[in-house]
């Protein structure tokens, strides 16, 4: 049968803004080709409407292909706790308040546990039947803002066998900010920092009882002679009962500047400043960075513009050193100190090998994997792989595989590279225990957290709310 060209009445067109078109399959009142090719018109456009919209959707995705578990754009997965035996992922998401567990066979949800607001990090109990979620604030802001009572909740466990969630809840002077956990047989650790009047220049290390949940000790971390005091990731010796947290802190010293020429002083600190602070730009733009910062041909720059000291003008240096600390994971006592100042700028994590012996170390400011020998304090090191635009690497988290061969450590990236304007995605490193190669793979938007079992390896993509598996 030959159709007639058809076009659109006002009467029709009344029709599209009053009637849905499906009500007249419903009804079965499709009476002549008039109705057919309305009806076909909005099944055409719902349909190219809807494939653009799932496209544009994706696009903003920068894990868009990569296998792995796509969860809620509300989610923000903080991090992962994975139980091989079990092939269950635990995943703590920090916006929706929940936690997922994960079958790793599927890669679907299992169950959702309802938490207290804003879960971060996650451990499994030794037996692995509990799970212990730490939380970074409720009604509060930033570490310097005190909770209301009731509301200082740090730490919560759930018991996987019932599914009940448990609540430790702080008082208003144990409250802390909690950076990382680490759980034995008998006791909880959490690394935080915040002191008693909310300052966040203090950090200490809270040692629970993993049955009771009663504080067994406080431990502060700030150093004689140091302003600051910043406590990172916390790590079990499983050789031992000690407990080793990374540790950034400040000195700060008065000096008198311009003894003699007030010029020559500004020439040498200039010349310091501007190298170390344009060190981190690629190679091919270093250059410029440093002579707009100082040009010392010309004497000028953004530098020596401020570089204005008086003779005999006493002036603040602050000067960074970093540290890992070890305490006895019985009551808290310190026993060593492990100064990586000369290696590692700005340590983040901590994993401990099998035999006890080594400590590894991300350094995000550097790009550095720090190895630490806990018997002699010798000090090795490996600079991570640059980005393929020039940018330094900024390892964060880190987890020895089973056979604790390889390490496996998180890079995440500034989201907006400020070259190309363009969203950046993260990388994770497979490196290699024995020879110190590194092999490095693209993963979604920061990588904030990583888990291994023998065959793959979890990938928690914070902002992309995405869980990459990736079979290295």
């Amino acid at each position: 049968m030959k159709m007639k060209n058809f076009k659109f009445s006002k009467l029709q067109y009344f029709k599209i803004k009053l009637h849905h078109p499906f009500r007249l399959i419903w009804e079965c009142k499709i009476k002549n080709w008039d109705d057919f090719h309305l009806i076909l018109f909005h099944i055409t456009f719902l349909t190219i409407f809807s494939v653009f919209f799932i496209a544009c959707g994706k696009s903003k995705n920068s894990s868009q292909g990569l296998p792995g578990v796509y969860l809620s754009q509300y989610d923000y997965p903080y991090d992962v706790a994975l139980n091989s035996s079990a092939k269950k992922l635990y995943v703590s998401n920090n916006l929706s308040a929940t936690v997922y567990e994960i079958s790793t066979d599927s890669n679907g949800i299992i169950r959702t546990f309802k938490v207290p607001d804003r879960p971060s990090h996650v451990a499994l109990s030794p037996d692995n039947s509990r799970l212990y979620v730490t939380h970074t604030d409720r009604k509060t802001k930033a570490p310097t803002e005190r909770p209301a009572v009731g509301e200082e909740v740090i730490l919560s466990e759930i018991n996987l066998s019932g599914g009940n969630v448990s609540i430790r809840a702080f008082n208003q002077k144990d409250y802390c900010w909690p950076v990382d956990i680490a759980v034995s047989n008998s006791s909880i650790y959490i690394s935080c920092y915040g002191d008693d009047s909310g300052s966040a220049d203090s950090s200490f290390l809270y040692i629970f009882d993993s049955q009771s949940f009663s504080l067994k000790k406080k431990v502060s971390l700030k150093s004689a002679g140091f302003r600051t005091a910043y406590v990172l990731g916390v790590a079990l010796n499983p050789a031992s009962d000690s407990v080793y947290t990374a540790y950034s802190g400040t000195k700060v010293e008065t000096q008198t500047v311009c003894t003699g020429e007030c010029e020559t002083y500004c020439d040498n600190f200039c010349k310091a400043k501007c190298a170390y602070d344009c060190s981190i730009i690629p190679e091919a733009e270093r250059q410029q960075c440093i002579t707009d910062c100082y040009d010392e041909s010309s004497k000028s720059g953004t530098c020596w513009d401020d570089c204005s000291y008086e003779k005999g003008e006493e002036k603040e240096s602050s000067t960074s050193y970093y540290y890992i600390y070890e305490y006895s994971g019985a009551d808290g006592t310190k026993l060593k100190d492990f100064n990586i100042t000369s290696r590692c700028s700005s340590p983040s994590n901590v994993a401990v090998d099998k035999s006890g012996e080594k400590l590894y170390v991300t350094c995000s400011g550097n790009g550095n994997i720090v190895v630490v020998n806990t018997t002699t304090k010798a000090i090795e090191y490996t600079t991570l792989p640059k980005t393929s635009d020039g940018y330094s690497a900024k390892p964060l988290d880190l987890v020895f595989d089973p056979t604790g061969n390889y390490l496996y450590i998180t890079d995440p990236r500034e989201e907006v590279n400020v070259k190309t304007g363009k969203l950046n995605t993260g990388r994770i490193h497979k490196f290699s225990i024995s020879d110190k190669t590194v092999k490095s793979f693209d993963t979604g938007r920061y990588p904030a957290a990583v888990a291994v079992d023998s065959s793959k390896v979890y990938i928690a993509n914070t902002v992309d709310n995405f869980i990459h598996i990736l079979n290295p």
